[in-house]
């Protein structure tokens, strides 16, 4: 019976203890919001050339109690800017389509990465190389609007 008990505190202990791990990464992990409104964290594009498309990619940070709405995107260096995701098809190639959701939740983060949502940018009117920058204007339904000078790199661990 205490060997029972010894086994059972000691696996309670480790329980205990992998969680409160767990806990504590979590938390280091996490972004820090802002006060209040939106932030934008970590942007950056492709190089592309002219007449071709590039991606955007970065952190939207919303320390607002409300969700928010990106309603709109432009950009002087493209015909075009509209909001996509990645996606795996049935036959297990990647695809890319249009993206459903362009909510901020709450108190929360919308990660735009390359192979998931991100911000295609369309119909480029000049050669953007690595060390460029170019101007992204963003659009909310709450927050207002945020111009972005966007830095073009070449994807790390490339």
């Amino acid at each position: 019976m205490t060997k029972k008990i010894i086994l059972l505190l000691t696996v309670t202990m480790l329980f205990t203890a992998c969680a409160q791990q767990d806990a504590e990464n979590a938390s280091s992990e996490a972004p820090n919001l802002p006060q209040v409104g939106i932030e934008i964290a970590d942007v950056w594009a492709r190089p592309a050339n002219s007449g071709g498309n590039t991606a955007v990619y970065m952190q939207i940070r919303n320390g607002s109690a409300v969700a928010d709405t990106l309603t709109g995107l432009q950009s002087e260096v493209a015909a075009m800017v509209e909001l996509h995701e990645s996606y795996e098809t049935d036959d297990g190639m990647m695809g890319m389509r249009p993206a459903s959701d362009p909510t901020v939740p709450a108190r929360g983060v919308k990660n735009y990465r390359p192979g998931g949502l991100h911000i295609m940018v369309m119909g480029l009117n000049r050669d953007l190389r690595a060390g460029d920058t170019f101007p992204l204007i963003l659009d909310f339904a709450s927050h207002g609007t945020d111009t972005l000078t966007v830095p073009v790199q070449v994807m790390s661990g490339s």
